[in-house]
């Protein structure tokens, strides 16, 4: 039970996503957390998208609808309007799963030392049914850098916002496909990110994201930000048996629930 209820800011940006953008406010208002601050960008949508905003409008912390330079433009302008501990964003076509910002904040106020986590993957399908749920996958800096860096699930990370802070609380609009893997490289130069063992957010595939549409081109942007980070990719690490692996990438311990002590614990 949380003695203190973390405020926790979600940003959804959205352009032209009348489809499917009610299912994801749903899946964040329906949380039925008492501290959310919920922020919507819209860049300015011709086809309802706007209509579906006003009829939570009551609800939201602050929305916009007016032109911007793309999805991180408009994440960019939620933030500067979130004031929470705890930070997210939610894209207009994903969802959170039942309860998912309540785990969040259990999580960061049982362990306070943890300032960056990822839940385990998911992904919806297009109907908005959770289809696949893929084992943990647990992370460390050393093996984002050797190149393992497939993909860490950003509907699935929060952030405390003193991380946030400390790496210069922005996003780099210079990569218009990347920008989240480019704020990871950040982040991992100072927290770890720690794996839940547990859904938070899911993925939804319906054929139409950009990054589906133009997988190449993100890829390209990824490179171009490993090099400038200076990224030393080891292909023989994939030869390499687990216990080495384990070793040269010291992972992170796992965020799990202790059923005995009745809160999350590092294991």
């Amino acid at each position: 039970m949380l003695k203190d209820i973390p405020k926790i800011s979600i940003v959804t940006p959205v352009y032209n996503r009348v489809d499917m953008l009610e299912q994801t406010i749903i899946s964040v208002l329906g949380q039925n957390y008492p501290n959310l601050e919920y922020i919507i960008i819209d860049g300015g949508s011709t086809d309802g998208t706007v209509d579906i905003i006003k009829k939570y409008e009551d609800r939201l912390a602050y929305w916009v609808s007016e032109p911007d330079n793309g999805m991180y433009h408009a994440i960019m302008k939620g933030f500067e309007h979130a004031t929470g501990d705890i930070m997210a964003w939610i894209n207009s076509d994903d969802m959170y799963h039942s309860n998912a910002l309540w785990l969040v904040a259990e999580i960061f106020s049982d362990l306070p030392l943890v300032e960056w986590i990822v839940g385990t993957p998911t992904m919806y399908n297009g109907e908005g049914r959770c289809a696949k749920v893929f084992p943990t996958v647990r992370w460390s800096k050393r093996k984002f850098e050797l190149g393992d860096y497939r993909w860490i699930q950003q509907e699935s990370v929060f952030w405390k916002r003193i991380l946030w802070d400390k790496t210069g609380a922005r996003l780099d609009l210079n990569y218009k496909l990347a920008a989240d893997f480019e704020l990871w490289t950040r982040f991992f130069k100072y927290a770890q990110l720690h794996s839940v063992n547990t859904i938070l957010g899911g993925f939804r595939l319906h054929g139409a994201q950009l990054s589906i549409e133009q997988v190449e081109k993100y890829e390209k942007e990824v490179r171009c930000i490993c090099y400038n980070r200076s990224f030393c990719y080891n292909r023989l690490t994939k030869f390499l048996p687990k216990f080495l692996l384990k070793r040269i990438y010291c992972y992170p311990k796992l965020v799990c629930y202790d059923f005995v002590k009745n809160k999350w614990v590092l294991w």
